[in-house]
């Protein structure tokens, strides 16, 4: 009987341990700016384009400041480009392409933690974010002509990688849950089209909202 109490004793006490050292949760940013920057010179960005992300999300506590945040988000992203293409005449006609592009991210960020002042603890983090592409759309305008390509994905390159900053708070609701508010900017590093003649990287803005427990 001593033995099984002690074992009871000591799974109670590593779970408590497990768990102020992970947390999981849900996490949305209902509306996120995007834009696509091309350094190629026939292509030039065009404007912004709407998107949103929501997923899962997680954290592994390193010390009560710091902790390691990572999880898994659909991310909906993209932006206009255009391209000067010659009409024959000796002018040109500009084709503006819209490009929506689907995602799924691996975020893997270093998270540094204020103390907590009242009910709120404030924080900033950097790292990158490792997205795999999963569905494309293309909407081309050129000249009165409208064209639609909706397996645009074909066009785009598999992985992409970016840079992750962000500040935030936490507000303590209770002793193990936490809601969730983070500004965040997104600074692609790699060319997301496969044709090597021209060059483009995803960038973002959003405000993110999610719950921790």
């Amino acid at each position: 009987m001593k033995k099984i109490i002690l074992s009871l004793f000591i799974c109670v006490l590593a779970s408590q341990t497990y768990a102020q050292k992970f947390r999981f949760g849900l996490t949305a940013t209902p509306l996120m700016i995007n834009w696509l920057k091309s350094n190629t010179d026939s292509l030039t960005s065009g404007g912004i384009k709407l998107g949103f992300t929501y997923g899962l999300s997680a954290e592994f506590n390193l010390t009560d400041r710091y902790s390691v945040a990572t999880g898994l988000h659909v991310m909906y992203r993209g932006g206009i480009l255009e391209q000067a293409v010659p009409d024959g005449l000796g002018g040109a006609v500009t084709a503006h392409s819209n490009i929506t592009a689907q995602y799924v991210e691996l975020p893997v960020t270093l998270k540094m933690k204020t103390n907590a002042i009242g009910m709120f603890t404030y924080f900033g983090q950097f790292g990158l974010g490792l997205g795999y592409n999963i569905k494309g759309k293309s909407v081309t305008e050129f000249g009165t002509v409208t064209t639609t390509d909706k397996d645009f994905n074909k066009e785009l390159v598999g992985m992409h990688v970016a840079l992750h900053i962000g500040l935030g708070a936490e507000y303590h609701i209770t002793e193990s849950t936490d809601i969730v508010g983070t500004i965040y900017w997104n600074n692609g590093f790699t060319d997301i089209l496969k044709d090597k003649d021209y060059k483009a990287v995803t960038n973002n803005i959003g405000l993110s909202i999610g719950v921790l427990f």
